[in-house]
């Protein structure tokens, strides 16, 4: 037998085929690797998405279980003579609290509600770090036009968890 080129490729080729085959091929499935990472959990006004109540008639800063957080109030012990939002009704506050990006990065606010007919409307809503956005609320009740984010019923009477959520762009 002549030993050639193509012969010699061809042998070291399935050699090292069968190589990879019978102890595999170094490749793994699986890693777990541990890390650390440093969180502080902050009051509202020093996190990162700093939400400060801006409006003391309708936000207002309050201790949830050892941190200050912001809370909306729109009933009877909101300040003034009025208990509440208007039935059938499209309300909005201007001002109620502001969200200041305190962060590194350029973010993009969005809201989302666990109840149909309660808005928050951000302006700016993309802010750059040390901006601060203004936040106006929207609430729609009963037979109001939908503005887009449904109805409360005239008869609500409980409490609402809007979410910010802000968004590295």
């Amino acid at each position: 037998m002549k030993f050639n080129r193509r012969f010699v490729l061809i042998a070291l080729g399935t050699v090292a085929v069968a190589t990879g085959v019978i102890f595999g091929s170094g490749a793994f499935t699986t890693v777990e690797a541990d890390r650390t990472a440093e969180i502080t959990v902050e009051d509202d006004s020093a996190a990162f998405l700093q939400i400060q109540a801006n409006n003391p008639n309708f936000a207002s800063t309050v201790d949830s279980g050892g941190a200050d957080v912001v809370q909306i109030d729109l009933d009877a012990g909101s300040g003034g003579d009025g208990d509440g939002v208007n039935p059938d009704a499209y309300t909005q506050i201007e001002n109620v609290i502001n969200v200041t990006n305190q962060g590194t990065q350029e973010v993009t606010l969005d809201v989302t509600a666990d109840e149909d007919g309660v808005n928050l409307v951000f302006d700016p809503v993309t802010l750059n770090e040390g901006d601060t956005s203004d936040v106006d609320i929207e609430v729609v009740t009963g037979d109001a036009e939908d503005e887009g984010f449904g109805q409360l019923p005239n008869n609500f009477d409980g409490q609402v968890t809007v979410t910010i959520e802000a968004n590295a762009t």
